[in-house]
């Protein structure tokens, strides 16, 4: 009896630690709940959800500065005008400010130089975590940045035990957190290892589903007001959520760690059509066509052929912090965008259609941004100097060049469910007939894809 007793104390204590910090996955409740009566666990649950206001409450209150002048006195005064070191010195104070969404304090915190690159990752999670906990989105914006978006999403990657920031902002049916990670880099559902494999599309497509399997309605609305309303649709059909899902236990191939989740190689060749989300100079694609076992053909080879809705650069290139902080690029596609651009391999890219660039978060989103351009520029370091080249996607075989259709020499690179290698042209038109009816390409990429098929038949 003590045994046990003490067994359940270790495991309430634990699954309490992880539910205050939000760090858990929720089915963990299920390895207490055989030892626990159910009025016991009713009350251990609603004991939970208050956790973090009764320990706020019972934590005795610390100096912060009450107002802006008081902050910038302190920092000159006694941190030698070095706002950096006052956030690494006060990290409490700094938390607090995210907590408690004093935007003003923050505020004069970058205008006194605070730089979020100058301080620990520690310091700067808890207080960009506390703002996403509290609904403090204007704190949040100012925290969670789209590289420290990705940096924190790479700090949990392997906790299988873990809900990363997209899962808990659908559980919680929350719009403004949802929306905000959407359109600010967000790249992962699930930490798992397994999941290393899937491209940014097939884990939102994974989110997405969650969403409408938990009929969150907040969250689909903000999944459609931030442009990823097509991932809802292709997420509505089942045989998309199974092939990424049988990818992701080990069946396909896709970037590995770096390229795909911890952000270090960003592969930079982005599609603007059907595609590998991650491009062709990252490795993504695969030729694997096998089956899937339920007798569809569809084989869980490549990445399923998403949409990216950002532009090709037609390279690939790492985080580098010098000569310069930004994209340095270690390949370029030959005859491809960046190599027409007259980007070369050693350059460092620094602002993409006037977004800097210094990791895989702020990639996506300028990328992103110049998606709906029909030219942008791309500011570089080479050679001590900074330079800039303009990218120009007007291409003559495109009629239509917002809808950006794959053109047809590029359906070979797609894999997965679109690649058959059976060479039966009426095979081939009923699979793209399926990726549309599935919302996975558009009618317009199904008539150009269609055109190219029986071009060559």
């Amino acid at each position: 009896m003590l045994a046990s007793a003490g067994l359940l104390t270790t495991q309430l204590r634990s699954f309490a630690e992880a539910a205050y910090s939000r760090r858990l996955d929720f089915q963990d409740l299920a390895k207490v709940r055989p030892l626990l009566h159910k009025n016991v666990m009713d009350s251990f649950k609603l004991a939970i959800a208050l956790a973090p206001a009764s320990l706020l409450l019972a934590t005795p209150a610390q100096a912060m500065p009450d107002d802006v002048e008081e902050l910038r006195n302190i920092i000159q005064t006694e941190y030698g005008g070095n706002a950096s070191a006052y956030v690494e010195d006060e990290r409490g104070d700094f938390r607090r400010m995210g907590c408690r969404g004093r935007v003003d304090l923050l505020q004069a915190l970058f205008d006194a130089g605070f730089d979020l690159r100058d301080v620990s990752f520690d310091t700067i999670r808890r207080a960009a975590y506390c703002a996403f906990e509290n609904g403090e989105m204007g704190a949040l914006e100012l925290l969670l940045t789209p590289d420290v978006l990705s940096a924190y999403e790479a700090s949990e990657f392997g906790e299988g035990n873990s809900a990363t920031l997209l899962r808990i902002a659908i559980y919680w049916d929350s719009y403004a957190r949802v929306r905000y990670l959407l359109e600010n880099g967000v790249h992962a559902l699930e930490n798992d290892e397994e999941y290393a494999v899937l491209t940014r599309e097939e884990q939102l497509l994974l989110a997405a589903e969650d969403a409408l399997d938990r009929e969150k309605e907040d969250a689909i609305r903000a999944f459609q007001d931030a442009g990823f309303g097509y991932l809802l649709d292709a997420a509505r059909n089942e045989d998309n959520v199974r092939y990424v899902e049988q990818r992701a236990r080990g069946n396909g191939e896709g970037p590995d760690l770096l390229g795909g989740l911890a952000g270090a190689a960003l592969g930079a060749s982005l599609g603007g059509g059907a595609g590998a989300a991650l491009g062709l100079l990252a490795g993504t694609t695969s030729g694997s066509d096998s089956n899937d076992g339920d007798g569809n053909g569809t084989g869980a080879g490549g990445p399923l052929p998403l949409a990216t809705n950002r532009v090709e650069l037609g390279l690939r290139a790492n985080a580098v912090r010098s000569p310069r902080r930004g994209l340095g690029v270690k390949e370029i596609l030959p005859e491809g965008p960046g190599d027409l651009a007259g980007l070369a391999v050693g350059d460092v890219i620094l602002s993409i259609a006037g977004e800097p660039v210094a990791g895989r978060g702020s990639l996506y989103v300028a990328t992103e941004k110049a998606f709906g351009m029909q030219e942008f520029e791309v500011e570089y370091f080479r050679d001590g100097e900074v330079s800039t080249t303009v990218f120009d996607r007007v291409r003559p075989e495109v009629a239509d060049a917002e809808t950006e259709p794959v053109p047809a020499e590029d359906a070979a690179q797609v894999t997965g469910p679109m690649a058959s290698g059976s060479g039966d042209v009426l095979s081939e038109l009923e699979r793209l007939g399926d990726l549309r009816d599935r919302g996975i390409i558009s009618e317009d990429e199904f008539e150009m894809l269609k055109a190219g098929i029986l071009e060559g038949s």
